[in-house]
């Protein structure tokens, strides 16, 4: 969107700049709603990750991502809880798009746990792996990327924010949890 200019004729009293503002405002809400919710877009715009030659790339939905999705997607639009059995093909993206679902939340929403639950301890490193370096990749934004108040080695990750005085008074930020067991 276009920023509005102010012609000479405008008020003088910035009345026109904080509709501008307001507007603006309006927009990023908006965008931030969309980020929250839309995986795709979250994935497609925020997250990178390693791919099979090593090399960090975006994040950008296949086929299967996309159909799983959907799925997960529906369950939510009728307010039931979103749960699927994934008849694990090898290699088709399924571990990191759900890791991908799970960042996004827990980063984007207060006061939501997520958790990973693994066959092996192996396993659960490799899938926390994937998660840290999404969240590591996050542009240094506190809304996009939010303070990590504790963590485990291969294990946990506690979005809140880390001052005492936060804890001391109440208002700790997100407080959202990403555990890979």
């Amino acid at each position: 969107s276009q920023r509005h200019r102010p012609a000479a004729s405008d008020a003088e009293d910035g009345s026109d700049q904080e509709v501008t503002s307001a507007t603006e405002q309006q927009e990023l809400e908006e965008v931030l709603e969309r980020l929250r919710w839309d995986t795709g877009y979250y994935a497609e715009n925020f997250l990178k990750i390693v791919d099979k030659r090593a090399d960090l790339v975006k994040l950008v939905p296949n086929l299967a991502q996309l159909a799983l999705d959907k799925v997960l997607e529906g369950q939510r639009k009728a307010k039931k809880p979103q749960r699927v059995i994934v008849l694990k093909a090898r290699q088709t993206g399924i571990s990191t798009w759900v890791q991908a679902k799970l960042i996004q939340r827990t980063t984007m929403r207060a006061n939501h746990s997520a958790l990973v639950v693994a066959h092996d301890r192996t396993t659960g490193g490799k899938l926390f792996a994937i998660g840290q370096k999404m969240y590591s990749e996050l542009p240094d934004e506190d809304r996009l990327k939010p303070p990590i108040r504790f963590h485990s080695r291969a294990r946990l990750l506690h979005f809140a924010d880390p001052s005492k005085d936060a804890w001391q008074y109440g208002d700790i930020g997100l407080d959202s949890t990403y555990l890979v067991d």
